[in-house]
């Protein structure tokens, strides 16, 4: 039996659809589980993947991490960004990726995402969809 890489969604901060000020900088966090019986190296990398809406929000492409995680262990993986000055609604998609370039599947679905609203204070904001359902 050959060995996996999994990982379980924990928590985040900035959660979907949270709203944020035009240009404003933030750090989005995501804590992931290590459900897989391999251990999580420095080699790993959280690597950009879809930006639907053209903006990377000034997110780096690959950041890797930063820690070794052993198999039942979690970290915190954190990106900094920075919102646009465009008022709408922006999604960045984010794969955890081995150091052969595999995905790691997080709770069976490809990827990790930060959904902000942008809108100036005091403002009306862009309605978020109905939520529900997850990203394959």
């Amino acid at each position: 039996m050959s060995a996996t890489a999994k990982a379980s969604f924990l928590g985040e901060t900035y959660p979907d659809y949270t709203i944020v000020q035009p240009g404003e900088s933030f750090v989005k966090t995501w804590t992931l589980a290590n459900t897989g019986d391999v251990p999580w190296t420095t080699g790993y990398a959280l690597v950009r993947g879809a930006i639907p809406q053209g903006q990377t929000l000034g997110t780096e492409a690959r950041i890797p991490l930063v820690e070794e995680v052993a198999p039942g262990g979690k970290t915190t993986l954190s990106v900094p960004m920075t919102a646009p000055q465009e008022v709408g609604t922006y999604t960045v998609y984010f794969l955890l990726l081995t150091p052969e370039d595999e995905i790691v599947p997080v709770d069976g679905g490809r990827s990790v995402w930060a959904t902000i609203r942008v809108c100036p204070q005091g403002q009306g904001c862009p309605t978020p969809p109905a939520l529900g359902g997850s990203q394959a």
